[in-house]
């Protein structure tokens, strides 16, 4: 018996999109997956050019590969295929090129016993969200790059998202924001007009010093091995700070991390759905 097509993508593009901003976006696109593909492994890898090694997995398993392989990085846009005939199992993956010339891969395994059942649905869905696991697998590298492309995928990939978004630099320039951001700072009543793009001076006087003890806030915790995130509110508004240096993303002109922000972020990522 075949299974019936799991619905509009919609969501998972969201939780693809928001697997920029917080883990929990794979997390849940992976548990949503498996909720309507049972014992479907899914498994997500970075894997550097030169030291092969599996540095980020999400339900971490066996996944028919025998190491790394490459795919041609001035190729079109990567698309799903089927998984190597040699592997134990079935399923679909999607490679692509990293911005360090290492392999991004998104792997779906099932057992061989879920072929007729599970093959012709869930390569539908494939075909529907593969540009945005692309973007999604390459997001550290839009936020390591900024260039203006990088910024304009980061930015289409968070209109999708209902809360505001945006990269700042260490000296507290808006690189990249969403159209929801855009629309918070354009609130005069609460807002200064951003002065090329500088948030800080978007900010009165009161909400300015909230934002540097925020700022302060992830320094700390940075230095005592806590999360390097913080907060402050400005009116109505709850702003919140993450640190996005793990990522490896700084400033080459001051060598200072950049600070992911984003405004009116749901606490539960099911407040995200559509």
């Amino acid at each position: 018996m075949k299974i019936p097509f799991p619905g509009s993508p919609d969501w998972f593009r969201v939780l693809l999109a928001y697997s920029s901003v917080d883990e929990r976006g794979w997390l849940t696109f992976t548990e949503e997956l498996q909720a309507r593909f049972k014992g479907l492994r899914v498994v997500v890898e970075s894997v550097p050019r030169q030291a092969g090694v599996l540095l980020n997995s999400v339900g971490a398993e066996a996944n028919g590969f025998n190491g790394p392989s490459y795919v041609d990085a001035s190729s079109t846009t990567p698309s799903f295929r089927l998984k190597n005939e040699h592997s134990h199992d079935c399923g679909l993956e999607l490679e692509c090129i990293g911005g360090d010339g290492g392999l991004r891969r998104l792997s779906l395994s099932y057992h061989p016993r879920f072929k007729q059942t599970y093959s012709a649905s869930l390569a539908a869905l494939c075909k529907r969200i593969e540009g945005d696991v692309a973007d999604a697998l390459r997001a550290t590298d839009d936020m390591r790059d900024m260039s203006e492309s990088a910024k304009s995928r980061l930015e289409d990939r968070w209109n999708t998202l209902p809360f505001g978004v945006g990269i700042l630099s260490a000296r507290g320039t808006l690189m990249a924001m969403n159209l929801e951001l855009d629309a918070i700072l354009s609130r005069r009543s609460v807002f200064l007009p951003l002065c090329q793009g500088n948030f800080a001076l978007a900010l009165r006087r009161d909400a300015r010093q909230r934002l540097d003890n925020a700022i302060r806030q992830i320094s700390e915790r940075g230095a005592s091995g806590g999360a390097r995130s913080g907060s402050f509110t400005v009116g109505e508004t709850k702003f919140r700070l993450r640190n996005i240096d793990m990522m490896g993303a700084r400033d080459r002109a001051s060598q200072m991390p950049r600070l992911m922000l984003t405004a009116q972020e749901p606490e539960s990522v099911a407040a995200l759905r559509p």
